[in-house]
């Protein structure tokens, strides 16, 4: 008996896809068992824990509550500074105007006190020369 086995290349291609098939399928098992046992970690460490996750859900709104009135505080706190910080700028701006004014009058009086200093050493020599 004389047996021979063909194979065609559609049995090749169905044996290919097959063993594909196979190899994603042992993947797929591996990767859910995987996810099984993390969630089993995690499920354990929750229910160690859970005195102290209970604790911290009944504090958060505290906390939040804390920020908020930090938040407030602060921003009282710049609106107040930026006020402030105006008003320096308008003070400068206003003693820098009375400097200038200042500094005008000075050379102006002194222009003035120059000339009438001038004017009365002008009249001394005409008197001197006068009396001469």
């Amino acid at each position: 008996m004389n047996y021979q086995i063909i194979f065609t290349l559609s049995d090749i291609g169905k044996f290919i896809l097959w063993a594909a098939f196979l190899i994603i399928l042992v993947y797929f098992v591996f990767i859910l068992r995987q996810i099984y046992v993390a969630l089993k970690d995690l499920t354990k460490v929750v229910d160690d824990n859970r005195a102290q996750i209970d604790e911290t859900l009944k504090s958060a709104p505290g906390i939040t509550r804390n920020f908020e009135k930090i938040s407030a505080n602060l921003s009282k706190d710049v609106e107040a500074f930026n006020s402030t910080v105006s008003n320096i700028a308008s003070l400068s701006e206003k003693v820098t105007n009375i400097k200038n004014i200042k500094d005008k009058f000075s050379k102006a009086t002194s222009k003035d006190k120059t000339e009438k200093n001038e004017e009365n050493e002008e009249e001394k020599e005409k008197n001197i020369l006068i009396e001469e």
